[in-house]
């Protein structure tokens, strides 16, 4: 599983059966952000619209073309 962030241009990879022992049955959303967390981004505990996590799967993310 690979995670990217927006903010701060870093990318990282996971091992998904690593996860699952780690995190269980865990929601993406809270996965992410928990993960990008463990990675020092300090954006994943903020509740402020300004201020969110960057943080987004790579592969189920397709960016908008023009």
């Amino acid at each position: 599983m690979r995670i990217a962030c927006k903010t701060h241009g870093a990318s990282w990879q996971f091992d998904k059966a690593a996860l699952l022992n780690r995190f269980g049955d865990m929601g993406l959303a809270s996965l992410r952000t928990d993960l990008a967390r463990d990675k020092g981004c300090i954006n994943g505990q903020s509740v402020e619209l300004y201020d969110l996590c960057g943080a987004y799967y790579v592969d189920l993310w397709t960016p908008l073309t023009a």
